[in-house]
């Protein structure tokens, strides 16, 4: 009938201290018709983002949810179903076997969000406490903490200066790394003009001639010593004056002035996502249900009296596990 209904979402992300989750639900009209916003209790309705939805006999059913901790029941997904005539929310309580609950995490190289340690990563101690993967950077070491990610006290060293599968579990319960996405222009390096089908690049070589990544607009992370990528800065806009030397020539040698200019003006170079480092990638086929291509979301599909569902495998992962939901039973099963 034309309405567009809003269910949950977040405002920005744990960079900002603005950050905040929803629990409310908001409803556009077509006819001009004043927009109409529904709040709940929190035992209802639980602050939720990344979530999946579908419509279905009247209803608005909500799969999966990141949300705050305090709100997780390990053992069973959140599933949620709004009532599109009257808008009362109630949770839908399955029978049988159910996915754990998905903290549905974008599966996303841009973000500084705190993910597990995993098997092989090693630990450095310098002006701030490094994580290193297969021999490069990857990250900072913070400490493990449910609210907002703090450097690590201290970096594990002696047999637990390397992850393995003897320390994992010890170790995940005390540290946590966020990805360091971006990396400093260098004397040296080369810029090159990539403007295709996908948009406007510029593409960044080491000196050998290695593909190091694109260049990024990026800010400090309000807490940590971090910079955030901005995923939606026009880089044509952001970078006019690098981009106006770079298209006199074919392929531009970075100087020294480059390298000031491009630190004053937030430009680095962004380093394979997190899923590409890790060696991740995720189960097709998945409905394409957002347009920036940082970022892969949960999403359903409806099938007859099915819907198929997409549901994050893991925390900060690209590994999905698809699921069925029985309309009629209100079950799950495996797909």
């Amino acid at each position: 009938d034309g309405r567009v209904v809003w269910t949950g979402g977040q405002y920005e992300d744990s960079y900002d201290p603005m950050f905040c989750i929803f629990n409310d639900i908001l409803v556009e009209y077509p006819s001009g018709r004043s927009p109409e916003l529904y709040t709940y209790p929190r035992e209802v309705f639980p602050p939720t983002d990344y979530h999946a939805c579908a419509e279905a006999d009247g209803y608005l059913y909500m799969f999966g949810n990141k949300g705050w901790p305090e709100d997780r029941t390990p053992d069973q997904v959140q599933l949620l179903r709004l009532n599109l005539t009257t808008y009362a929310m109630e949770r839908v309580r399955t029978d049988g076997w159910s996915p754990p609950w998905l903290q549905g995490q974008r599966a996303s190289g841009c973000g500084t969000n705190p993910i597990d340690l995993q098997v092989g990563m090693t630990f450095v101690n310098g002006e701030r406490p490094e994580v290193h993967f297969k021999g490069e950077l990857f990250g900072l070491l913070v400490n493990r903490d449910d609210c907002d990610p703090t450097v690590a006290d201290g970096v594990p060293d002696g047999t637990d200066a390397e992850v393995c599968e003897h320390n994992l579990t010890s170790l995940r319960e005390r540290f946590q790394v966020c990805h360091d996405g971006v990396q400093k222009l260098a004397l040296g390096m080369l810029l090159e003009i990539d403007d295709n089908l996908d948009g406007f690049k510029v593409r960044v070589l080491a000196e050998s001639g290695e593909r190091l990544g694109h260049l990024c607009e990026a800010f400090d992370h309000h807490s940590l010593p971090l910079k955030h990528i901005n995923a939606e800065a026009d880089i044509r806009s952001a970078a006019d004056w690098l981009i106006e030397r770079i298209a006199e020539t074919s392929q531009y040698v970075v100087t020294d002035d480059d390298v000031d200019d491009a630190e004053n003006f937030g430009l680095f170079i962004a380093k394979p996502p997190v899923s590409v480092v890790l060696g991740m990638q995720p189960e097709g086929p998945m409905q394409k249900v957002f347009e920036n291509p940082c970022v892969t979301w949960q999403s359903t599909c409806v099938d007859g009296r099915t819907v198929a569902v997409n549901l994050y495998q893991e925390l900060f992962t690209s590994e999905f596990q698809k699921c069925l939901f029985n309309l009629d039973t209100l079950t799950w099963t495996r797909q």
